[in-house]
């Protein structure tokens, strides 16, 4: 990479210190709070099952609205961490034209950026959400022309050849 950007949690700026290790020279971690974790709000740390038995009021909601457009109370919704993200890309876009970036982030950032980079529906967004992404796995696209294209997603090749299961 020639630029590196985190989410400003501690996990993600560690993490891309760690993969720098492997840099053969030094980069400054650039911090966005555009990369942090999407809010849960009231919802924070719940399971499906604790929203559903703390506040059935909010899983109704839910349900009547849909996941992707549902705000719990505090939150974001996935349309708000759509615009976030147009606008941390928009930016980087100008900002870093040409580079290799590497960006240390959460799984809700990772899939959002699929939507967008790959021009997903809803209903495809939602359904690959639905598969966790591994800790420290890596999703790579390339430029071709004014188009991004996937490389590969989710892949944890890296840490299972070095003998570590992802989580």
């Amino acid at each position: 990479p020639t630029r590196v950007l985190a989410s400003p949690y501690v996990r993600t700026v560690d993490t891309a210190r760690i993969a720098l290790t492997q840099a053969p020279y030094d980069l400054e971690i650039l911090m966005d709070e555009r990369l942090r974790d999407r809010e849960q709000g009231l919802l924070e740390g719940l399971t499906p099952l604790g929203v559903r038995r703390r506040h059935p009021e909010e899983a109704a909601r839910m349900k009547r609205l849909g996941k992707f457009y549902y705000r719990p109370p505090g939150g974001e919704s996935w349309t708000d961490l759509a615009l976030r993200l147009r606008s941390f890309y928009r930016d980087l876009e100008q900002d870093a034209a040409g580079e290799r970036v590497l960006i240390a982030t959460h799984d809700a950032i990772v899939v959002m950026t699929r939507y967008l980079v790959e021009g997903l529906s809803e209903h495809e967004v939602m359904e690959i959400e639905k598969t966790p992404v591994a800790n420290c796995s890596v999703t790579r696209w390339r430029q071709n022309g004014d188009r991004m294209s996937a490389v590969s997603y989710n892949d944890c090749a890296h840490l299972t050849g070095a003998g570590v299961s992802p989580a």
